[in-house]
């Protein structure tokens, strides 16, 4: 497998819905990870055994039980020539 990266980004919530492009991807396998920050400390916090306290999401909205998703669950292709828009839901 290629090398990860990680980009974050830190956009204001509102009431209903946050909007965000990501321009000038390449070609590739990628995964979103979405939190929201009710504190506003810019971490997703979590109890003692890692369980986020705070509402969040992934791409594919995948939500095992006992662990944090990984990658190759959540993560998608993407192709230039097709545009692509993903929903996430973000719940406790």
């Amino acid at each position: 497998m290629d090398s990860l990266k990680a980009n974050c980004v830190w956009l204001k919530a509102d009431a209903t819905n946050i909007t965000h492009a990501f321009r000038e991807l390449k070609s590739g396998t990628y995964a979103v990870a979405v939190s929201h920050d009710l504190n506003g400390n810019h971490i997703t916090d979590t109890t003692w055994v890692g369980i986020p306290k705070e509402p969040w999401g992934v791409s594919k909205n995948i939500r095992p039980k006992l662990r944090a998703p990984r990658f190759e669950e959540c993560s998608f292709s993407l192709t230039n020539s097709v545009p692509l828009s993903l929903v996430i839901p973000v719940k406790q």
